[in-house]
């Protein structure tokens, strides 16, 4: 695509297109770092309604990135070519994952190929690529290899590394893999450097919810934030939304009463052991350190596969569960999102971060926030 016919100065917010852009994490933390996000693009209608709800100035155009055009992106938000500085998302690679049966031919595998195709329609300047920590490894690291050269066909030089998300401040152990693309002749940017010292711990992330009872939910925090974490997630924000307890039966209960805070199933009796799950699938947050974050169902957020109980609730094990939508301020339409909303894996706080570091050394720099 021709990067002729710009209708905008040199001096400007980088401009950013979200592809794969789910629910807008993504789209939330570039936002944050200053850079002028025109929307997103999925071809999931339920994260499509979320991201617009979130991100209620940026337009979510809902498409199959493998059949969708230039023509039609171009249309759909109003730009020409040239117009796009940075390309970022997250291709879903769930064969990648180190969760699941890392399948090397899922077809999802390769949905980075339409990714790429993108950036070669629009020629942006540089582009983040966001990926499961797997994906550095497969093949022992010929996927990886394989994505660097055929970006380096295009014109585009990439660097991939492996980044934790709690070294920048979000409460998770977390790895991701992240490339960050330069096309040719462009500054380049680089990787952030660590912000954090001292990771933050479960406590210190959500001990200001109040525990709840198996099947209770509530709207009301009931004591003030004691730590900075949740003095910055909750600012004036009154009303607690999404925190309601599994409806565990009182045999669950029972057998959640046997793990000791930091602990999994291997603490429970044997005449209680429950006949199948993995040892952290029925497990307990150690409250003095960050927490093994993971995707859950709303329906069975505890005893699900690699989920895992806070340790402070009153019916020892269906207490603080909803926390990972609390605490990244995602609001959701309706109820039915909300599995939608827990689906994104990296807080917008990390990729504000990185980003921002990133921005220091391009050439196109964003004007200061007032």
């Amino acid at each position: 695509m021709s990067t002729t016919g710009s209708r905008r100065s040199k001096l400007h917010n980088p401009r950013c297109l979200d592809l794969f852009s789910g629910i807008g994490g993504l789209s939330i933390g570039l936002s944050r770092a200053g850079m002028d996000v025109i929307g997103g693009i999925d071809c999931w209608e339920d994260a499509g309604a979320t991201y617009r709800q979130n991100l209620k100035s940026h337009r979510c155009m809902i498409a199959d990135l493998s059949n969708v055009s230039p023509t039609e992106i171009c249309r759909f938000f109003d730009i020409r070519s040239g117009e796009i500085d940075v390309i970022a998302g997250g291709p879903p690679c769930q064969g990648f994952s180190t969760v699941g049966k890392r399948d090397g031919d899922d077809p999802r595998n390769k949905l980075w190929n339409h990714f790429r195709d993108i950036v070669a329609a629009f020629e942006p300047k540089y582009l983040l690529i966001e990926n499961v920590e797997g994906l550095i490894v497969t093949q022992r690291g010929k996927v990886r290899d394989s994505i660097i050269r055929a970006f380096r066909g295009i014109g585009y030089e990439l660097e991939c590394r492996l980044l934790k998300a709690a070294d920048f401040g979000v409460p998770q152990l977390r790895k991701r893999t992240i490339f960050l693309g330069t096309r040719i002749g462009e500054r380049r940017v680089e990787f952030p450097e660590p912000t954090m010292k001292k990771h933050v711990s479960v406590s210190e992330a959500i001990f200001d919810l109040p525990a709840l009872d198996a099947g209770q939910c509530t709207h009301r925090y009931g004591k003030s934030p004691i730590s900075e974490y949740q003095r910055a997630r909750r600012k004036d924000v009154e009303i607690l939304t999404h925190h309601q307890a599994a409806n565990h039966p009182p045999h669950l209960i029972k057998l959640l009463a046997h793990i000791p805070d930091g602990g999994n199933r291997k603490s429970i009796p044997d005449r209680l052991q429950p006949r199948s799950g993995f040892h952290n699938s029925y497990a307990r947050l150690c409250e003095l350190e960050t927490g093994n974050c993971r995707n859950f169902d709303h329906a069975k957020a505890i005893i699900g596969s690699g989920n895992a109980s806070h340790s402070k609730s009153r019916t020892d094990g269906a207490g603080r569960i909803a926390t990972a939508v609390v605490r990244r301020r995602f609001r959701s339409p309706g109820l039915k999102d909300f599995a939608v909303l827990a689906s994104r894996q990296c807080g917008p706080s990390f990729v504000r971060r990185s980003a921002r570091s990133s921005d220091r050394r391009c050439v196109l720099r964003p004007r200061k926030q007032k």
